[in-house]
């Protein structure tokens, strides 16, 4: 298969994915092998194995927050991330932290890093779908995600979430959806951090 074929029929998809080259009459093997030509050219890159991008020359990138979600499925961006993106911490973030039913992962590319945490099904909840199409955590989800996964329990005291994680803008956060949350979480590190929240909600 030629580069343009190939370009022609991937150009009007997200991403390029291993799994669907037996569909394009060839191979699949013998497009492995062009496709492993074609990064040599800088023509695509990987971003993990089986599944590809065009230079930004013949297509431009997708939302990379996609791309985040499209790496592991399912996912949802989570913790500090997300923590960022709703401006509740005020550092920038530059790695894609994710929560996942599937195993624990992390992929370095040309487009970033990405992590992604395990967690058990019963706790994949609390994320929606922004209008770009890609899955992050409700603020009081990634706040509770971050406390579950990146927070020792001895930490956890009135000056934790000023100093530590220094959060902000805790008045966007509902209380009533971190204590409901919390019960669904069914963890002692996530009860203790609720009630130290509730020291900081009052405040406001």
């Amino acid at each position: 298969m030629e580069f343009n074929e190939f370009l022609k029929y991937f150009k009007t998809k997200p991403f390029i994915d291993s799994r669907i080259f037996s569909d394009l009459g060839d191979s699949k093997q013998l497009i492995l092998n062009q496709v492993n030509k074609w990064q040599k050219k800088e023509l695509i890159f990987s971003l993990k194995r089986g599944l590809y991008l065009f230079s930004d020359v013949y297509k431009e990138y997708p939302d990379l927050n996609l791309v985040a979600n499209t790496l592991v499925q399912p996912s949802y961006l989570s913790m500090e991330y997300a923590l960022g993106y709703y401006n509740l911490i005020p550092e920038a973030v530059f790695t894609y932290t994710s929560v996942t039913s599937k195993k624990t992962k992390q992929y370095r590319n040309k487009l970033g890093f990405f992590t992604y945490s395990h967690i058990t099904e019963k706790r994949f909840f609390g994320y929606r779908k922004e209008a770009k199409g890609f899955f992050i955590a409700e603020p009081e989800k990634a706040l509770l995600d971050y406390i579950y996964f990146k927070t020792n329990i001895t930490e956890i005291g009135k000056i934790y979430f000023q100093e530590n994680l220094r959060l902000q803008n805790i008045e966007n956060i509902s209380l009533s959806k971190i204590e409901n949350y919390g019960k669904k979480f069914n963890s002692s590190k996530i009860f203790k951090a609720i009630k130290e929240l509730k020291k900081e909600w009052k405040k406001l």
